[in-house]
Order: C-alpha cells, then sequence, then structure tokens
C-alpha cells in the first residue's frame, strides 16, 4: 500500500542519480513556459495560461502515481490529465470570478480544459466531459496543493481545496460546459426548406 506523499516531496519523473525532479519546479517552470504566449500580454490570459501549466500534471501527486514513478518495475500510474483538467476549471472559474472576467474569458476556460485533459492523448472534442468526475483527491496531499495554489495566485489566497468542495463542483462543471457551448453556438442550422 502506498503511502500519501507531502506535496513538497512529489516528483515529476525519476530521478536521475542525485538529481531530482521536483513536481513542484516542474508545474512552476511549466506556468512560465505558458505565460509567454500571451502574445496580448492579456494580464487574466496571463493568469489562465499559468494555472494551465500548473495543473496540467497536478494530479501527478496522486500516491499510486508517485509509488509508480519512484518504482521502475511497476506497469503504469493512474492517469493524471483529466484531474487535472478537472483541478483547472475549478480553479480558473474562482479566478475569473473573483476578477469579475467569467463572461469574456469562459471560452478561454473550455479550450484549456481539453488542452490539459487531452495533453497526452488526442484532442477531443469541447463538449467531450470525461474530465468531470470524482477522483481520487484523497489520495492527494490538496492541502500542500492549496498552498502551492495560494502562494502563485493570492486571489485564491480564502479558497479552501478539499474533497467535498471538489466533489461538489461536478454539477456546476457540467452546467458552465454546456453554458459555454451555447455561446459558442457550434451546431448545424437545418437547411432552409426547399420550395
Amino acid at each position: 500500500m502506498s503511502v500519501l506523499i507531502p506535496f513538497d516531496k512529489c516528483i515529476a519523473r525519476p530521478n536521475e542519480g542525485n538529481i531530482e525532479y521536483s513536481l513542484k519546479a516542474h508545474l512552476s517552470n511549466v506556468k512560465q513556459f505558458m505565460k509567454q504566449w500571451n502574445k496580448d500580454e492579456d494580464p487574466i490570459l496571463e493568469k489562465l495560461l499559468g494555472l494551465s501549466g500548473i495543473c496540467h500534471d497536478i494530479a501527478k501527486s496522486h500516491k499510486d502515481w508517485q509509488s509508480y514513478i519512484r518504482n521502475p518495475q511497476k506497469r503504469k500510474g493512474p492517469t493524471h490529465a483529466p484531474a487535472g483538467a478537472f483541478l483547472f476549471s475549478f480553479l480558473a472559474y474562482k479566478i475569473l470570478e473573483a476578477n469579475n472576467e467569467w463572461k469574456n474569458y469562459r471560452i478561454h476556460w473550455l479550450w484549456l480544459i481539453r488542452d490539459i485533459a487531452d495533453h497526452h492523448s488526442s484532442l477531443q472534442k469541447l463538449d467531450h466531459t470525461n474530465w468531470i468526475k470524482a477522483w481520487d483527491w484523497n489520495k492527494m496531499d490538496l492541502n500542500g496543493i492549496g498552498g502551492f495554489i495560494q502562494e502563485q495566485y493570492p486571489e485564491l489566497s480564502d479558497l479552501k481545496l478539499n474533497e467535498e468542495i471538489l466533489d461538489d463542483w461536478i454539477d456546476r462543471a457540467f452546467e458552465l460546459v454546456e453554458e459555454v457551448m451555447d455561446e459558442l453556438d457550434l451546431g448545424y442550422d437545418p437547411p432552409p426548406p426547399l420550395h
């Protein structure tokens, strides 16, 4: 049975000799990399891009994934990309709400969710909701994750991050995806009748 690893002690990939690949350092580096795509220097988009970089691999903190990456004889760890997309959906929504910017960035919100959820596979359609479900939050150090997120995003300093809050987010996430899809109106209108 694997033990819950404190977030500060999680690794992103196997160590090479004395070199340790800290998950926190990896996520911070990807955050900085993602922010460079903000060509218009939009401060809200910069927050979303940075947060997507943090969340893309944050579920590697799952105790079974940490056990897998530390023990080469293990076959494979649990999937982490969709859980990261779920966490991004919650945190990004909170950031957008705190900045009164939900209406202006909700499409970006959904695009980035899909990018995170599919970063190890083919990109799915925007309305594909495989990432919305109850994840094994009890197998991740949510206190450590929450502290790390709050260091990066001060507007989330009052945010509580726990299993109950994340499970309660499931229904709201479905509603928000539907809202964004309605906004995009990607359906096809029926052809006009032939007279």
